[in-house]
């Protein structure tokens, strides 16, 4: 896959658990973009590596979660909230009520991760449970 610059994330995006940053803001790490839907088990999956990564990178990957919601009932940012701290999700989380984010970026399908490098530099998409070795070079 070759590089290309990461767009930046749509300004009145929801931040649940965190205050509102920007990709630009990240910038020095390495970023973790995970477009999710909570309900989805592959989702949850997906949720679970990258947040392995992070332990094992400490200090040096920034997991951002960003909800796309496939349901009604996935539009309330309580439940995608409880859904996800359900999960054990501690990094931040974002509601892409209108899918914003989702077409920005070009997303097609959940799970998706982009990994973006220290740069703004789009590295690596992985998409649904495809394997997570790549995102490790």
């Amino acid at each position: 896959m070759s590089t290309y610059p990461a767009p930046e994330l749509p300004g009145n995006l929801q931040w649940l658990n965190a205050p509102a940053s920007s990709l630009h803001e990240q910038r020095g790490r390495v970023v973790a973009l995970v477009f999710v839907n909570a309900a989805s088990a592959w989702s949850w999956q997906r949720l679970h590596d990258v947040a392995q990564l992070h332990t094992r990178y400490p200090g040096r990957l920034q997991p951002l979660a960003v909800n796309v919601p496939r349901f009604d009932c996935e539009r309330d940012p309580q439940y995608v909230l409880k859904q996800l701290r359900r999960q054990g999700v501690t990094f931040p989380i974002l509601h892409d009520l209108d899918w914003q984010a989702w077409q920005r970026f070009g997303i097609e399908a959940w799970p998706t991760v982009l990994l973006i490098d220290a740069n703004g530099q789009v590295r690596e998409r992985v998409t649904g449970l495809d394997s997570m070795a790549e995102l490790e070079r």
